[in-house]
């Protein structure tokens, strides 16, 4: 009986692996498909305390708030070394089937 009981537990679990392993193939797939051109309304660095590295090193996630023209604004991940580059303000673009993320004119400072 405990036997079954173990087996069916690691049916599911691998089950939930397998379908979170997909999800992630299929968003990444669909981000390089993805093509915008826009204005970066915000920006934002989150931290999970769950989210670590094998080292112990708590990683965090970049995202950038894109406003497109005549579009709903959406969030975008980006990488840390872009995210210290772009400002908000700053006019972005991303080509179709690229993973490039340009910025077309930045904003101007005061």
């Amino acid at each position: 009986m405990f036997n079954i009981f173990v087996i069916i537990i690691s049916i599911i679990l691998a089950l939930g692996v397998v379908s979170l392993f997909v999800f992630a193939i299929v968003r990444a797939i669909n981000n390089f498909k993805m093509a915008f051109e826009g204005i970066v309304v915000d920006k934002s660095k989150t931290r999970d305390p769950s989210d670590m590295d094998n080292r112990g090193i708590i990683t965090f996630t970049y995202r950038m708030r894109v406003k497109p023209d005549n579009a709903k604004e959406f969030d975008y991940i980006i990488n840390s070394r872009f995210y210290e580059v772009v400002n908000v303000g700053d006019r972005v673009s991303k080509p179709h089937n690229s993973a490039a993320i340009t910025i077309v004119t930045p904003s101007i400072k005061t």
